[in-house]
């Protein structure tokens, strides 16, 4: 950080980026040029003759100036403190919150429903076309093998779709600029996946273009926009875009167990057997599949005892065990995509996990395996669905409703930090 100040005045605390757009726009308001000179002073020419800055490690000094140029400079850097307090104090406030034309665009995943599939893939996104990402948290940074990836400054509107190509917007939350240069990414899976798109951009842009292909044959992929600042090495994500197909999974009347019935991130979702349910076998359970979807997608290894890290009922009290972190229902900390959803109870007492997919304000999202046959016309079964499980969700009080015979513990996550 650096401090501003004159002979009299005693600034506030400004960054390193804060601190060279204020010597642009100084520039830009006395206009022609500057120049250099020993010591590490930079003049910048005035109408009035040329004034210096002195640049330290730590603060900006102002120095040999009339009373009046000082009370401009004084002037400018007052307005420039308040706009950058302002554009602080939003991000800070902006959590991961639903507009109305948001809920609209994810209500679009919940009218897909599980049909026999009929041809080529058709895909799906939420948000649709023309819809924006939910804002993203300042204060829910997402730790991955690649780094941290902080919240709070990018969002994402999807601009056109041909087919199961998307071309996506990438802005900041507050409308402002990207003060210096950088690269712009499209992740898929997660932060830390495979680049689906690439972009350079320039200082003082307000919207990078980039476009990527879903390759996917079905089920469902999540799409991270990204930008990484040049100057500073940050990285910051905007909500995933979800993209998806019609239908979610292979709907069939029997299955054979084993074989794959679509993909999650691109990770295999087994049937557990001829009805989805009948799983006797350690290679189709639930818990098999929440292990292999964390080591493919996070490269994490959650088998912390036996081949698939206990029974799905033990999972969330040994969540350290597991190096995850773990969150109540109705706790504090909402679900999100990728996070583990535990259940206990069920007919056996053992439990369920499943990757949660989407959250709304209304209802949550999964994917699973040995969960058995939902029927259509059956809305307390949906929550059974292989890929696209439906549970209701009160985001006011953040709870998700169990299914009969389960209690809904919480959910796991990847550590924060």
């Amino acid at each position: 950080m650096y401090k501003i100040e004159d002979d009299h005045l005693n600034w506030c605390l400004f960054s390193k980026v804060q601190v060279e757009e204020l010597c642009r726009q100084t520039e830009k308001l006395f206009s022609d040029s500057t120049k250099r000179g020993g010591n590490g002073l930079i003049y910048t020419r005035t109408e009035i003759g040329y004034f210096p800055f002195k640049v330290s490690s730590h603060k900006i000094k102002i120095r040999n100036m009339t009373k009046v140029v000082k009370s401009i400079i004084g002037l400018i850097l007052v307005m420039f403190a308040v706009v950058v307090l302002d554009s602080c104090n939003k991000q800070e406030n902006e959590e991961a919150e639903f507009t109305a034309s948001e809920q609209q665009a994810l209500g679009d995943f919940q009218a897909v429903m599980p049909t026999a599939r009929t041809g080529n893939t058709v895909y799906y996104s939420t948000p649709s076309v023309g819809g924006y990402t939910p804002n993203s948290s300042r204060n829910l940074p997402i730790k991955g093998i690649c780094g941290t990836a902080e919240g709070g400054v990018i969002k994402a509107q999807v601009i056109q779709q041909t087919n199961g190509t998307f071309e996506v917007e990438i802005t900041k939350q507050d409308g402002g600029f990207f003060s210096g240069k950088g690269i712009a990414y499209i992740k898929s899976a997660s932060l830390c996946g495979g680049i689906a798109s690439k972009q350079e951009y320039s200082s003082f842009s307000r919207r990078i273009r980039l476009s990527f292909t879903a390759t996917f044959d079905i089920g469902y992929t999540h799409f991270y926009p990204m930008i990484i600042d040049q100057r500073s090495g940050v990285r910051y994500y905007a909500e995933p875009i979800l993209v998806y197909t019609s239908p979610l999974y292979t709907i069939k009347e029997t299955y054979t167990q084993g074989e794959s019935i679509g993909t999650a991130n691109g990770v295999v979702v087994k049937a557990a057997g001829a009805r989805l349910l009948e799983g006797n076998k350690l290679s189709v359970q639930c818990t098999e599949f929440c292990c292999r979807y964390y080591a493919q997608v996070y490269k994490k290894n959650i088998v912390n005892k036996g081949h698939n890290g206990g029974n799905a009922s033990e999972w969330f009290g040994e969540a350290s065990a597991k190096g995850l972190d773990a969150f109540k229902n109705s706790g504090t900390v909402r679900p999100r995509p990728g996070d583990i959803l535990c259940l206990s109870g069920g007919g056996k007492g053992y439990g369920h996990v499943a990757i949660i997919v989407e959250v709304s304000r209304t209802y949550i999202k999964f994917a699973q395996q040995n969960a058995g046959v939902a029927k259509q016309n059956d809305p307390k079964s949906h929550w059974q669905y292989a890929i696209g499980g439906i549970l209701s969700y009160d985001y006011s009080s953040n709870t998700v409703s169990a299914p009969n015979n389960y209690e809904v513990k919480g959910w796991l996550r990847m550590p924060m930090y």
